[in-house]
């Protein structure tokens, strides 16, 4: 079964709703596009980044791959869209 996180992402994509959340560290602000699961069966985000903090050497706005599991703080809003 999705975890609570996952269902809450799946939401969001689906209301075409805008996602901020903290992972490694740092806040984010996104666009979830497309869930799904790794070839080791981890839930796994791809999303359109564009704000917050990134790390070095990327740039925003831009496509991120984060892992479900190293999502904290999750909030969804209304938000323009892609």
């Amino acid at each position: 079964m999705p975890s609570a996180t996952y269902r809450l992402l799946w939401r969001a994509a689906r209301e075409r709703r805008q996602v901020t959340f903290v992972s490694d560290r740092k806040h984010r602000e996104a666009y979830p596009v497309v869930l799904g699961y790794s070839a080791t069966g981890e839930e796994t985000l791809f999303a359109y980044q564009v704000g917050g903090h990134t790390s070095a050497g990327n740039k925003l706005p831009g496509w991120r791959c984060f892992y479900v599991n190293g999502i904290r703080e999750l909030t969804s809003h209304k938000g323009g869209w892609l």
